[in-house]
């Protein structure tokens, strides 16, 4: 016992002379000449990153990193190292923090850690990070993007395809034109003012909203609510388990089409003046309210079918123990 507690004070007193703290600071800068058909391949780890468009035909990288860490015990101070590559059409940028590996205590104050680039609209970025945000405006070319816990906020993209994976952060979309895939787990999504040729948005336990927008969208969600205002529709498919679907479509394409099945949750369908389709409606433990000035207003138990205009699309609505409306504006 005598000897355990002598080794346990000398590794105390070897820890305490061991203290050490202070500030790290580094500064990356690094430009990239480039044409149409380049892409930017970029991790940044924790660093938030800022993606703007500019007139040249070059990328321009600026990394800026400062911390404040104290170490009592065994360890190196934290650092980061950033790689640049540029092989033919493709630019990689890959920024590493190096951990303190400290033995006893330590602590890290990031005052700032983060990404700049600027380039051409028309690059392709290919970007993966660990919990910092991301902010893009301005893009043309295609996005492919997986972040971590950090938020995604994406201003005026003109982009064939835009590719989002994330898993704690929320996403936020103004303005977008172009093909929509986004996978997300625990953050809420908001689009608004996008035309969507195709649009598919997978959630677990965040709410989705999509607002203003144009096209055919395949939403699903988990334990979270989706609401779909003031859409003109092509194919609408909607599900959810625990969740509430709320839609209110102001015109239809001409492939109007609604396919909407939730679990536990209630549907809400709010239809314009002009929109043309039959409607079928099941479910097995709500109940179904129908107000439209054409066949079918009422309400019913299990089922209600009937046609709005000329019934030239069609919708389709289940649920298990939810209820559901449907209602056409005069």
């Amino acid at each position: 016992m005598q000897r355990l507690l002598t080794t346990l004070a000398i590794l105390s007193i070897t820890s305490a002379s061991a203290a050490a703290g202070g500030e790290v600071e580094r500064s990356f800068d690094k430009r990239f000449d480039v044409k149409p058909g380049a892409r930017l391949v970029l991790t940044h780890g924790d660093g938030e990153l800022t993606v703007i468009p500019w007139d040249e035909d070059a990328i321009s990288v600026e990394v800026r990193y400062r911390v404040h860490f104290r170490i009592v015990g065994l360890g190196s101070e934290p650092d980061l190292d950033v790689r640049f590559e540029q092989k033919g059409d493709v630019v990689r940028v890959t920024g590493k923090e190096t951990s303190s590996g400290a033995v006893g205590f330590f602590s890290k104050d990031t005052i700032e850690h983060s990404y700049r680039v600027q380039a051409p609209p028309y690059v392709e970025l290919e970007i993966d990070g660990d919990d910092g945000n991301v902010e893009i405006e301005g893009w043309e070319g295609r996005i492919k993007l997986r972040n971590d816990d950090g938020d995604v906020h994406l201003r005026r993209i003109r982009s064939p395809e835009v590719s989002l994976e994330m898993e704690d952060g929320d996403l936020e979309i103004d303005d977008l034109e172009g093909r929509l895939a986004i996978s997300i787990d625990d953050g809420d999504v908001e689009v608004s003012g996008c035309k969507c040729e195709k649009a598919k948005i997978e959630a677990e336990d965040g709410n989705v909203q999509v607002e203003s927008c144009t096209g055919s969208f395949k939403v699903s969600t988990d334990d979270g609510n989706m609401d779909l205002e003031e859409i003109t529709a092509g194919e609408l498919e909607l599900s959810t388990a625990d969740g509430t679907i709320e839609v209110e479509v102001a015109a239809a394409g001409a492939t109007f089409k609604i396919d909407a099945s939730a679990d536990d949750g209630d549907v809400v369908l709010k239809l314009g003046a002009g929109v043309s389709a039959s409607y079928e409606v099941t479910t097995d433990g709500g109940r179904i309210e129908v107000e439209t000035s054409g066949e079918g207003h009422g309400r019913y138990d299990k089922r209600a079918s009937g046609k709005l205009g000329d019934g030239g699309g069609k919708i389709h609505v289940t649920t298990n123990d939810g209820n559901v409306t449907l209602r056409q504006s005069s």
